[in-house]
Formats: structure tokens, sequence, C-alpha cells
């Protein structure tokens, strides 16, 4: 009678664990789908179990392409409309436009006592090729803050398509830039490649590219941004730049919008009636506002260095003297032709000053752009043809 009960008791027991193995293998399965990293094609590395700029290790399934934490990878983590599920193919010339302005994160590292700031998930227009692009853009300096403009920045481009894009372009690979159909060429580094893990695979391929601080200005300020990467073209709109224009004030290469004008670009790109006339116009009266400003702090800094030369100091101090000793005289011949010296005289200094302000090829260009972004703004105002 016992040796039936222990008998009974062994096969409860063992029924019992073959159902929690069962579970736990379904447990696993969950897991595989949602946590675990990604499996490695042969020949090929570690996928992107980082975020494209390398750090923050994490499962691709957990980490958008924009280093962001997103839900399972059935659906590209981007921002400015639905995107095809992953099960379909990629066609990402069909994208609907980005439509947010992107958030910039701080990052201090107390051990190394710098501070990382970024903008992740700029997602540019595809013009032509296969592949959907992510742009994020990195600074990262001493200090817990950021206390003088960063020279360099670091930008890093993910690939996401059907199939691996630039197996044969990595050496020599260039991410070619037109910012007012002018071209500037940039080395793109390949960093790590590697797929998705769901019912249909992206291949993800992630590239760096060190550029110069004042080329982001200059993009944000643009009238027309395209970019090639490969077979890849691409166009930068009002969102991707306004993201860019985000993350250029939090490193201090540019002085913060309004946030009048901020909130009414924000609300011109989701108002999709009338979002094409409103982001252009909102658009060019910020950029005829920062031309504005970038030609009067070149003419203040051009007064004040020709205030200093000897001979403007020698002809203004004349011009001072003769000015002085006219308003002592009583009127008459004498008074009028001190009154003509001292014309000449002021003449003379304003002359100074006008030379070096009309020479100066920096400003030159920069008058230029503002005749030309005033020119803009005046025909979104005053459209031809209208009542």
């Amino acid at each position: 009678m016992e040796r039936r009960i222990d008998r009974l008791a062994v096969k409860r027991l063992m029924t019992l664990v073959a159902a929690v193995a069962i579970a736990g293998l379904s447990c696993s399965a969950i897991a595989d789908n949602t946590g675990r990293p990604l499996p490695i094609r042969a020949n090929q590395p570690n996928p992107v179990n980082a975020n494209p700029a390398g750090q923050n290790a994490k499962p691709v399934q957990q980490q958008g392409a924009a280093g962001q934490q997103n839900p399972p990878a059935q659906q590209a983590p981007v921002q400015g409309g639905p995107l095809p599920a992953s099960n379909e193919h990629l066609d990402p010339t069909t994208d609907p436009q980005q439509n947010d302005i992107m958030t910039v994160e701080r990052e201090y590292d107390r051990f190394q006592d710098k501070i990382s700031i970024k903008t992740e998930g700029i997602r540019p227009q595809i013009v032509k090729g296969e592949s959907r692009i992510f742009v994020n853009v990195t600074s990262v300096t001493d200090g817990k803050e950021v206390t003088t403009k960063p020279e360099k920045l670091q930008v890093n481009l993910l690939s996401v398509a059907d199939d691996f894009q630039y197996g044969e372009l990595r050496e020599g690979l260039e991410f070619i830039l037109l910012v007012n159909d002018h071209r500037i060429r940039i080395p793109a580094k390949f960093l790590k490649a590697g797929m998705t893990r769901d019912r249909s695979p992206k291949a993800l391929e992630s590239f760096v590219c060190i550029v110069d601080a004042s080329l982001l200005v200059e993009m944000i300020g643009a009238n027309s941004v395209d970019a090639q990467l490969g077979n890849t073209e691409m166009k930068f709109g009002v969102a991707e730049r306004m993201s860019m224009r985000r993350f250029a004030e939090e490193v201090k290469l540019m002085e913060a919008m309004p946030k009048q004008a901020v909130a009414a670009v924000a609300g011109a790109l989701t108002n999709s009636s009338a979002k094409p006339d409103l982001v252009a116009l909102h658009m060019a009266e910020i950029q005829e506002k920062m031309a504005q400003e970038k030609v009067d702090k070149l003419t203040a800094s051009m007064v004040a260095k020709v205030e200093q030369k000897s001979e403007y100091i020698a002809a203004f101090r004349k011009a001072q003297e003769l000015e002085q000793r006219k308003d002592q005289m009583s009127p008459g011949p004498d008074r009028a032709e001190v009154s003509q010296q001292w014309l000449e005289a002021k003449g003379k200094a304003n002359l100074i000053k006008s030379q070096v302000l009309l020479e100066d090829p920096e400003l030159i260009a920069a008058r230029r752009e503002l005749t030309d972004t005033q020119a803009k703004l005046k025909a979104l105002q005053h459209p031809r043809g209208a009542n």
C-alpha cells in the first residue's frame, strides 16, 4: 500500500515538473521576442546591441533605432506618422514626413566630469533608395554645463532596410551634403551591422561622421538641405532642422528662439490642412530674424574695431575740435569756414568707417543673405495672384 502511494506521489510530481517545464519554455519564447540580444548572422559583427553612438549597450528589441525605449521591434521607432509594419516590404520613399521636433537629452558623467548632449531620431525624408535613415547628433564637453561652443560634433547615421545596403561601400563611404547647392563631403566610418529579430528581419547598418559645428548652423539656416549616403538620397525638412536648432541652442551654437516662434512652427507642423504655407512662412520669419541678428552683430564688431584704429581716432578728434570751435564762434564768414572744415573732417571719419564695413567679405555675405531672406519672406507674405 505504501509503495503504491509513493509511486502515485512520484507520478504526480513528474507531471508537475513537466507542466512547469512547458510553461518555462513558453516564457522563454516570449522573452526571446522582447528582450534577448539579436542573433548574429554568419560573418557578421554583433548587431546593433548598442545605440548608434556605441554606448549604453541594450538589445535592439528594447532599444529604438533613435536610441529611445520602444515596444518590441514590430515597427520602426519613427516619429511623424505611421510607418509600414516590419513584416511588410520597406519602401522609405513612401514614409510620411517627420512632424515632431525631437527632444534634446543631457547626461553628465561624474567620473569623467563630462556632459553629453544629444538629439536622436531625426528622420530625413527619403527621395531615392531602399534605406530608412535615422540621424543622431552628439556633443561631449568637459564639466557639468556647456560654457563654450563646440568646434566639432558627432553625427551618427543608422540605416534600416530589408537587406544590407552598404556592404561593398563601407570603405571610402561619404555622407554628401548639398546645403543651398553647396557640396560638402564628409567621411562616414562604419561602426556596426546586424539584423532585427522578428518575422521579417530588417538589416541595420550604422556609421559615424565628425563634422564642424558651424556646418550644423549652416544647415539650420539654409533654404534647402539635401544629402546622400551611398545610393540613398534624402532631404532635411523643417522638422528635422528644427530638431537640429533645438540641439544647437543647448550647446550654445545659437541663441534660443522666442517661445512664440517655436510654438508657431510646432503648431504649423501638426496642422496638416495648412502646413506647407504656414511652415514656410514661419521658417522664413525665423531665417530673416537670424540673418538680421547676424548683420547687426558683425556690424557692431567691425565698428568697434574701426574705432580703435589710429587713423579713425585722429579724424574723429579733429572733427570734435572743429565742432567745438564752430559752436563758440559768432555767425559770420569765419564761422562758415570752420563749419566747412568740420563737415570735411566728420566726412573723413565716416568714410574710414564705411570703407571697412563695405569691404569686409563676411559682412558682405551676411548682408546678401539678409536681402535674400527678406525677399523670400515678402514673397510668402504677398504671393503673386493673391487678392
